[in-house]
């Protein structure tokens, strides 16, 4: 299993050797394909930038998504408590069977009455978030003490129209803004080995085996595309490429 800089969609690739990982005996070529990229951006921000550890709990958005559904499973395997945000109950039930401790349907619930009210407005540690400016408010309503939100998409836009800082400095909250392509060839070397460190026996047995969603021909690639744009999906969608 490979973490690539891009130019993935192919019969062949070449890589840092710091960015490979062993594929584990009892898994599959197409679940190594859907593991590292998703795993890695979890990691990354829950982990590492977040801070998160047993104990602590992290609000999820997406957790239908590839990253989302990583995210779940990562955070299931340390003991921490997750809030997840999908838009579908059909969605909502996956996450549950995928190790979500709390979940809620976007489109007809309220993340923030969800959150403060399982935490007795405590608020969570860590928010992961790939919607972007619409979710700021939210998402400092939703955050506790010294918490940290971690940016690392714009789905729903670049430009928050307003937002109270007056929150955002009374719970000594940070914003983190987090993309793992460009990082440096040793910062992703560090990364997979941490994960390879922290994760061994949670991959060992298969506990955080990507989800796929769906396995279509590399010529099927904009049909791939159109998937996931449509958010149907939960879990990853992989593309197969025949051996040269």
């Amino acid at each position: 299993m490979a973490l690539c800089s891009g130019g993935a969609y192919a019969e062949q690739v070449v890589v840092d050797a710091g960015s490979v990982l062993k594929l584990p005996d009892s898994w599959t070529m197409i679940e190594g394909a859907g593991f590292m990229e998703a795993t890695l951006t979890a990691y990354l921000n829950i982990f590492q930038l977040g801070g998160a550890e047993k104990g602590k709990s992290v609000l999820i958005h997406g957790g239908g998504s590839g990253v989302g559904s990583q995210a779940i499973a990562l955070c299931k395997a340390k003991g921490i408590t997750t809030f997840v945000t999908a838009g579908s109950d059909e969605k909502c039930e996956r996450c549950l069977q995928r190790g979500a401790s709390y979940v809620l349907n976007y489109k007809t619930e309220n993340v923030i009455d969800l959150v403060n009210g399982m935490t007795k407005g405590k608020g969570v540690d860590v928010i992961l978030d790939c919607v972007g400016a619409p979710y700021l408010e939210r998402n400092l309503e939703c955050l506790g003490m010294d918490g940290k939100v971690v940016y690392i998409g714009m789905m729903g836009g670049a430009v928050a129209e307003k937002a109270n800082l007056g929150t955002l400095l009374k719970k000594r909250a940070s914003l983190i803004g987090s993309t793992l392509r460009n990082r440096t060839l040793q910062f992703k070397a560090n990364l997979v080995q941490n994960l390879r460190r922290d994760f061994a026996d949670e991959r060992k047995r298969g506990d955080i085996k990507p989800i796929i969603d769906k396995v279509l021909p590399l010529e099927s690639a904009g049909d791939a595309h159109r998937r996931m744009a449509s958010s149907t999906h939960f879990g990853k969608i992989i593309l197969n490429v025949k051996p040269v």
